[in-house]
């Protein structure tokens, strides 16, 4: 289906895919994990199959 959809081929899809990634950045404060920026194809790929885009930012973990 996502080679029909997006008019690639499944490793070129999947290479495109797997160049997101998540940071963990943490300080005396905490922790924070954010994913990269979405490239032009990734936002195209996630479009064409319905799919809404990961949130910036998936957690903010304060020290107590």
């Amino acid at each position: 289906i996502v080679e029909i959809r997006t008019h690639e081929s499944w490793p070129k899809v999947r290479d495109e895919c797997e160049r997101l990634m998540l940071g963990h950045f943490s300080s005396k404060n905490g922790d924070l994990y954010q994913r990269t920026e979405l490239t032009a194809k990734q936002v195209l790929f996630l479009a064409a199959l319905g799919l809404e885009p990961p949130p910036k930012i998936l957690g903010i973990h304060p020290r107590t």
